[in-house]
């Protein structure tokens, strides 16, 4: 069962992802081209990955290189699919992958949230209620008007 994820809000669901024997394998690509005989089975990035995430919880990806954390967040965001299994996932999400992502050394903190929540489509009385989100949860205080570039990536 190759499913892409879905992305269906419902306010009466209480899980905001649910991940069924998923998985992901990357084939062979150029190198089966090349030279058939170099090609052998490659091991998933992932195998089997069940979860269920309940809404408002969060969850930590942690392991070692190559472990398949950056696959499964990819999958998370829909710019991969699955080779097999099911993701359904209930609301909105977006990928952060690296933490230098989005910003600008020029712009201030509040600036970059400003524009970042504009790029995920928010916009009146969503804009500032997910501003004032953002800035309680960062809690930066006074330094989300100072420009990114006195940040610390630590």
């Amino acid at each position: 069962m190759n499913e892409a994820p879905t992305n269906v809000p419902s306010p009466a669901s209480s899980v905001a992802i649910e991940a069924i024997g998923l998985e992901k394998a990357y084939g062979a690509g150029l190198a089966a081209l090349l030279s058939p005989k170099a090609v052998r089975a490659q091991d998933p990035a992932l195998a089997g990955i069940t979860f269920s995430l309940p809404v408002g919880a969060a969850l930590a990806v942690l392991g070692r290189n190559g472990a398949g954390k950056s696959t499964l967040l990819r999958l998370l965001a829909g710019t991969a699919l699955p080779t097999r299994g099911s993701l359904r996932i209930c609301g909105r999400v977006g990928l952060l992958l690296d933490l230098g992502s989005g910003l600008v050394d020029e712009m201030t903190g509040a600036e970059t949230v400003r524009a970042s929540l504009r790029l995920l489509g928010l916009g009146g009385r969503d804009l500032a209620t997910a501003e004032q989100f953002v800035a309680g949860f960062a809690d930066l205080g006074s330094f989300l008007l100072e420009t990114v570039r006195v940040y610390s990536q630590g």
